[in-house]
């Protein structure tokens, strides 16, 4: 009789060890994962004012090509990107995103800020962007690092939080 309690009692407690792992498991090691655009507070102005909506999030994409630094959307998130061909979109900008050639992009994981960039410009544009630029490519982005010769490079791309976060949520390619 006591042989039976306590193998019921340890069958229990496997059982409800075996439901919290369960219960704690059931997609909550997805990593929150947002893009969002900012403008400039002033004109030329060195400060920022970050929307409150992302412009997409890991929800929205298809794969993250880590070496190659290129997002493809899913079709699904009715993101339509391609390259801008004939100055299309707002005349400056090789992005579909921005509303003006000094506005930036900022990606948080979980919240946490990991880095920030402009958008490509175009040729026409007066503003020569250097550091991460955020370009159109067909069904996505494609973020790149650019830089005078001279320049030392601080390329954020990179980040062990973003590779962290794009692995977690099966997205990293």
């Amino acid at each position: 009789m006591k042989s039976k309690i306590i193998l019921s009692i340890t069958l229990l407690f496997i059982f409800m060890l075996v439901g919290c792992n369960n219960f704690t498991n059931d997609g909550s090691n997805k990593v929150v994962i947002e893009f969002y655009n900012a403008v400039p507070t002033e004109t030329y102005s060195a400060e920022y004012l970050v929307s409150e909506k992302p412009i997409f999030t890991g929800d929205d994409i298809e794969y993250y090509d880590w070496n190659n630094q290129t997002i493809i959307f899913k079709k699904e998130s009715e993101i339509d990107c391609k390259p801008i061909e004939n100055f299309e979109s707002n005349h400056q900008t090789l992005s579909s995103f921005a509303t003006t050639s000094r506005d930036k992009f900022y990606i948080y994981v979980d919240d946490e800020f990991i880095y920030d960039g402009y958008y490509g410009q175009s040729i026409i544009s007066s503003f020569l962007p250097i550091g991460i630029t955020m370009i159109d490519v067909e069904n996505g982005v494609r973020i790149k690092y650019w830089t005078l010769d001279s320049m030392e490079k601080n390329d954020e791309r990179f980040d062990d939080r973003l590779y962290d976060a794009l692995k977690a949520n099966d997205i990293l390619k």
